[in-house]
């Protein structure tokens, strides 16, 4: 992977509470000055603060370091999800795929055309869940650093928290394109 695929666009913010100077990397700063937020940092050695979550009380709207959205399970089902699919529909064009053979080619058995698809389907099933779960492996130093803030903010259930569908769930007309992607609803 070449370092142009892998730039994403984030803010690097800094800003002060109460007299404590905090730096952070989050991936969208949907506030205003004078706003009311409440942060999750860990002092840096310099002793200024480094934040890993900014978010509005009242508003319900927090934004966090990048690719922090979810806890271990819910990321996980959210993989298998994607996964199952991606798998299922490549499965159908397998099978639709051998079936037009069997149908369209004089010579093809109706066993070759069933052992083609399911062995085709199988082997669709070992590389594309192989994929997957490498792909969703990735994520895992973002879910370790989820949880914990996720338990320090006192939400319960922190392993089953996606704020993505949470958003979905609670997104009201006015918010922007950017709610649900880069900052969330609670």
């Amino acid at each position: 992977m070449s370092m142009d695929e892998m730039k994403e666009p984030v803010c690097q913010v800094s800003f002060d509470i109460d007299g404590k100077h905090v730096e952070a990397l989050l991936w969208n700063w949907p506030f205003k000055d004078g706003d009311e937020v409440q942060t999750v940092v860990e002092p840096a050695p310099s002793g200024d603060y480094i934040g890993f979550a900014v978010l509005d009380p009242k508003d319900q709207v927090i934004v966090l370091y990048p690719h922090v959205s979810a806890g271990g399970k819910a990321h996980w089902k959210g993989v298998r999800k994607f996964a199952a699919l991606v798998i299922g529909g490549l499965n159908i064009l397998i099978l639709a795929f051998f079936l037009a053979i069997y149908i369209l080619v004089e010579d093809v058995e109706y066993k070759t055309a069933i052992v083609g698809a399911l062995g085709g389907g199988a082997g669709i099933l070992v590389i594309f869940g192989w994929i997957s779960y490498n792909i969703g492996n990735r994520f895992t130093p973002f879910i370790e650093m989820a949880e914990p803030i996720f338990t320090l903010l006192g939400w319960k259930d922190v392993k089953n928290i996606d704020l993505r569908k949470t958003t979905k769930a609670k997104k009201k007309p006015t918010d922007p394109p950017a709610m649900g992607d880069s900052y969330f609803r609670y």
